[in-house]
């Protein structure tokens, strides 16, 4: 990976346990990847946030702690998309999901404690969506420019 050249694209994916102490560890991994491609240190912040964010809605949402997530980067000359997969149940009905992300999220609301995390993710990314899937489980995409 280090000896590629930057134009190249890369890819990886990976599955792992529904558990909240890896999430530091694949943050890192995404962080040091973005980081020999030449992304700035402020993306790379941006973007470990919302992994970090989507990573554990991921964990406490979809897999509640069990199961497992999946985790496909793909990096090129541009950009980077990382798609984020648990297999959980789905918090959302089909139609209640093509609804919330043709919808976008919106402001979060200041009386709640909760809430703020799609709001977050949206707003450090380039682009984010909700990947409607046959099945169970919930796949976020993002997607950060170089």
């Amino acid at each position: 990976m280090a000896d590629s050249p930057a134009g190249q694209s890369f890819q990886f994916e990976h599955t792992f346990p529904a558990d909240s102490h890896v999430v530091k560890q694949e943050r890192r991994y995404v962080l040091a990847i973005c980081r020999l491609r030449g992304m700035s240190e402020r993306k790379r912040d941006e973007l470990g946030l919302a992994v970090t964010e989507v990573l554990n809605n991921s964990i406490e949402h979809g897999a509640n702690g069990v199961g497992r997530i999946r985790m496909h980067l793909s990096i090129d000359k541009d950009r980077v998309v990382i798609s984020i997969s648990d297999n959980g149940k789905r918090s959302l009905d089909p139609a209640q999901l093509s609804e919330a992300v043709e919808k976008g999220p919106g402001k979060p609301d200041d009386t709640q404690f909760r809430g703020r995390g799609l709001f977050l993710v949206h707003a450090l990314t380039d682009g984010f969506r909700i990947v409607d899937s046959e099945g169970p489980g919930t796949t976020v995409e993002l997607v950060k420019l170089l």
